[in-house]
Order: C-alpha cells, then structure tokens, then sequence
C-alpha cells in the first residue's frame, strides 16, 4: 500500500474505485439498459439506487455491490495521512 500512497501523492491515479473496463475483455463499459440488467443471470434482487453497467462484448453486468464498498473503503484508508 506505500507504493500506492506514493503514486497516489504524485497526482499520477486518483484514489476511488472506477469501473469503466471489463475484467475479462477490457472493453469499455457503458451503462446498462433496464432490460439488459432484467435478463442477466445474477443480477441482484433490488436494483434500487445501484447503477449498472454492461459490458457490449462479453455480455456482462456489472454493479457495486459490498465488495466494491469494502475495496474503496480499504483505499481510502490507506491513502489517508
């Protein structure tokens, strides 16, 4: 994690989570569409105040769900002085 204060202290990243690539295939992701997070397999039960986004080449859905919240959560714990 000091390396990643170190960066961080150089302007060169910006401490928060960013979901804008897919995890599989790199593509951009762009935000999904109602029936596109209705058909996905494991999407989650309440989709109330999540903001979805889709991945147009893997089919793949994406949320932030608890681990997001726990992965930003140890990020700005380790970046704070």
């Amino acid at each position: 994690m000091e390396q990643v204060r170190q960066v961080a202290g150089l302007g060169l990243i910006e401490p928060g989570i960013r979901m804008s690539r897919c995890s599989l295939c790199n593509t951009r992701l762009r935000p999904a569409t109602m029936r596109e997070i209705q058909e996905a397999r494991y999407a989650p039960r309440s989709t109330r105040g999540k903001e979805f986004s889709w991945c147009p080449a893997c089919r793949k859905l994406y949320w932030m769900g608890s681990h997001g919240d726990h992965l930003e959560k140890r990020l700005k714990e380790s970046l704070s002085p």
